[in-house]
């Protein structure tokens, strides 16, 4: 009978994880954004404007749905110069042309003003993160099974 030879198998998977946890760590540091809301921590610490706040969240929505801003800006029936001027903070919408992004954006507008969209993006990613850990590892296991098949059976004594 042959068997999994566990050591050489949990030494594959920790070299996978090890890897990984270091690819994982460099594409933080790579994507890396600022927060988009400001906790306020600190009493003198200035609060975050909405301009900003909505110019981070249409960018990351509009880039979480994979269009760009003239795709946008003709979704919301506008120029994608104007939309542009609100994702770099030169201009602010009127509240009618907020809920045309919002629904452009397949959002409620409210939204326009939360974190959620930043945390929604993270979640996706590490929920594709983690299926590709999975899927390696599985990788991993059926590579060693099938080494193990073909090896020759141990002689008896």
């Amino acid at each position: 009978m042959k068997t999994l030879n566990s050591c050489a198998l949990t030494h594959d998977v920790n070299k996978y994880l090890c890897n990984t946890h270091r690819y994982y760590n460099i594409m933080q540091l790579e994507n890396c954004q600022q927060p988009i809301m400001n906790e306020k921590m600190f009493p003198d610490e200035e609060m975050i404007s909405l301009k900003t706040v909505l110019a981070q969240n249409m960018k990351a929505q509009r880039q979480n749905l994979g269009i760009s801003q003239a795709q946008l800006a003709e979704r919301v029936k506008t120029s994608a110069n104007y939309i542009a001027q609100i994702e770099t903070e030169m201009r602010f919408p009127k509240p009618e042309m907020l809920e045309r992004i919002a629904v452009a954006l397949e959002i409620e507008p409210p939204a326009l003003f939360t974190t959620e969209i930043r945390f929604m993006a993270e979640a996706e990613t590490l929920a594709l993160v983690q299926k590709q850990i999975i899927d390696d590892i599985t990788k991993i296991v059926s590579q060693r099974i099938k080494q193990i098949e073909k090896e020759p059976p141990a002689s008896s004594p």
